[in-house]
């Protein structure tokens, strides 16, 4: 057998039955005296010819791995289609809500809450301050005020489109800036018309636009805990008042009013801090939220513009009388024979109650049997019964437990407030209707201690 028709035709002589190249050996080596070099030449076309039955093998074996991988790509594809549908059905929400990055949300929010309610309501320490220093009228220092709170709320509507279009992260921080700079301008103030530009103004516009996103976020990044995430976020808004009074007014005898102002502004730059926290919603949240607000806007046009007529006017009301509280009580608590001391801690007794029933709030309000909004207006009637009965308040004692029943039942109507508008009008609005909710408050902040001051608003002297 010449070697070179083994090269040529290699598997053909590989696939011959074992008989037949038995047969093939014996016919050769009869045919020649001389060795032949069957075995030296079988060894050397095994030796060329494997590599080609290696490659036929794996061409094979890649044949069927490429069979079975197609069919595996192909039941992936099927696989990640059905996937995709089902996460097409689910709302982009359940994504992102109560859990998370929902906490840190929440617990920034809580901070932000503190600070801003915290430093407003701190005002009736400066108040005092203000009136003595200045020399001006009741009525001319309670505009200070007024505004100071009254632009906190006022500018709901602005934060809200801002947050909207730079996002919640940017519109906090900003306020918490503005708001920072306002303190330290009042640190130099040497009439109340400065006093109305740097604390009035830029405080109540920089908290404006801090404390509407801070309340907002919250709704949207907590679904099936909203009401105990909202309340929670809240109760920082009592933690504050309960703190900030008896801080402001030692700092205040140990540096003067000036120097608490400047303590001040370094505490309100917190509020930036907290604002970094915030971080945007997913994109496919933010269509969601915005298809479903265009849905939601067509819909409440002719169905719910009374009913939202009324929720405002009841904030705007009830916010006049409330905001009195705030601005005037130290003056009110003299009138009633207590010191500035005492009367600071009439203020923190307010921020305990108030922080103790949003913590009660935040777990009832969750039952399914508390019908919220019934209990937002049987909070409201209360408080305004409450207020009023400050003006008959004629010893230390009274004016005390009205103070904590007053704070009592502010928490309550401030913890449902969020979700009581997202009850109403819908999840897809209440960036707007909070907007709304917070210009409402404004106003009557603006309107209610002016008038009060005007008609020397007071309880009889204790006997």
């Amino acid at each position: 057998m010449d070697i070179n028709q083994l090269y040529e035709h290699p598997f053909k002589y590989l696939l011959v039955p074992d008989e037949e190249r038995a047969e093939g050996k014996r016919q050769d080596a009869g045919a020649s005296e001389e060795p032949a070099p069957y075995v030296e030449d079988e060894k050397a076309v095994r030796r060329h010819t494997a590599p080609l039955l290696e490659k036929r093998q794996a061409t094979a074996s890649n044949g069927v791995s490429a069979s079975v991988r197609e069919k595996r790509v192909s039941g992936e594809k099927a696989a990640l289609r059905e996937k995709t549908m089902e996460e097409a059905e689910k709302p982009a929400s359940a994504t992102y809500t109560d859990h998370g990055w929902a906490w840190a949300i929440l617990a920034a929010s809580f901070f932000v809450n503190m600070l801003v309610l915290g430093i407003s309501n701190s005002f009736s320490v400066y108040y005092t301050v203000f009136l003595r220093t200045f020399g001006k009228s009741k009525s001319a220092t309670t505009w200070i005020g007024s505004l100071h709170v009254g632009l906190t709320f006022f500018v709901g509507p602005v934060a809200s489109i801002l947050a909207r279009k730079y996002g919640f992260r940017f519109v906090t921080m900003l306020g918490g800036f503005i708001a920072a700079l306002g303190l330290f301008i009042s640190c130099w103030a040497t009439n109340v018309y400065v006093l109305y530009f740097s604390y009035g103004f830029l405080i109540g516009v920089g908290f404006g636009l801090a404390y509407t996103p801070s309340l907002v976020i919250v709704g949207l990044y907590f679904e099936k805990h909203r009401v105990l995430a909202t309340a929670f976020a809240f109760t920082g808004g009592g933690l504050g008042p309960t703190l900030f009074p008896i801080f402001f007014s030692a700092v205040i005898r140990r540096y003067g009013w000036r120097g608490s102002l400047l303590v001040n502004c370094g505490v309100c730059l917190n509020i930036m801090v907290a604002g970094a926290i915030y971080r945007p919603l997913p994109v496919a949240a933010q269509q969601e939220l915005a298809r479903r607000a265009a849905r939601g806007h067509k819909s409440m046009a002719p169905r719910m513009k009374a009913k939202l007529l009324l929720h405002l006017a009841n904030i705007v009301l009830w916010s006049m009388g409330v905001t009195v509280y705030f601005v005037m009580i130290i003056e009110i608590a003299k009138s009633c024979g207590m010191t500035i001391r005492e009367a600071a801690k009439t203020v923190m007794l307010f921020g305990i109650t108030t922080t103790i029933s949003r913590v009660v709030t935040a777990f009832v309000a969750r039952m399914e049997w508390v019908n919220r909004p019934v209990w937002y207006n049987i909070s409201t009637i209360i408080h305004g019964l409450v207020t009023t009965s400050f003006l008959f308040a004629k010893s230390k004692l009274t004016f005390s437990i009205l103070s904590g029943v007053f704070g009592w039942f502010y928490g309550i109507k401030f913890c449902v407030l969020t979700a009581v508008s997202a009850e109403l009008f819908g999840v897809e609005n209440l960036l707007a209707v909070a907007g709304l909710n917070a210009f409402s408050a404004g106003l009557g902040c603006i309107i209610g201690p002016p008038i009060a001051g005007i008609a020397k608003l007071r309880p009889p002297q204790a006997a």
